[in-house]
């Protein structure tokens, strides 16, 4: 029988475990070989919040973020598509590529709609590369490459700005 702490709003994954805490607005991921209490995880600042990065927003809580009817991303922001989420706060998210063409591809996206340059250009901009170095480090801590496209000649397939970690292989040369 599942415990009544496990939330069933987030897909389920082998590798993590969803635990509700003491904010309503916040579940608790962590991976399942260290399921245990600890006090002192709600204490990072680094992100710009009182949450680690093992803590993760309701994403039915959609408080006046603005968002495209037509982009992906915001469908996921909005709980509309699903997604295996790594990280999720009122700002920002980290989801797993649905691509696979190395073992770790994640996407650290903004949840308000805005365009590559726009992201780089915003004050999210710090707090997105660090959450992508801890994430990059954490699921691939042999190496990873952190990287954003810009245009149709960068290969970028959507509009809605974000940043791509990959790694869990040798990546080889740059192209």
């Amino acid at each position: 029988m599942a415990s009544p702490l496990l939330s069933s709003r987030f897909p389920s994954d082998p590798d993590v475990l969803t635990v509700k805490t003491a904010n309503p607005n916040m579940k608790e991921i962590i991976p399942q070989a260290e399921a245990r209490h600890d006090s002192n995880r709600f204490v990072d600042k680094k992100y710009g919040s009182n949450y680690s990065h093992k803590a993760i927003a309701d994403p039915e809580d959609r408080t006046a973020l603005s968002s495209d009817p037509n982009c992906v991303f915001c469908k996921i922001s909005a709980a509309e598509e699903p997604a295996r989420y790594r990280y999720l706060d009122n700002d920002l998210m980290v989801i797993v590529n649905k691509l696979t063409w190395v073992p770790l591809m994640l996407l650290v996206i903004p949840r308000k709609h805005m365009s590559q340059i726009q992201m780089w250009s915003s004050g999210l901009l710090t707090r997105m590369g660090n959450l992508a170095v801890d994430m990059g480090a954490m699921y691939s801590p042999n190496g990873f490459r952190i990287l954003s496209n810009f245009g149709r000649d960068g290969m970028q397939s959507q509009s809605h700005g974000h940043i791509h970690v990959i790694g869990g292989t040798s990546l080889g040369p740059y192209a």
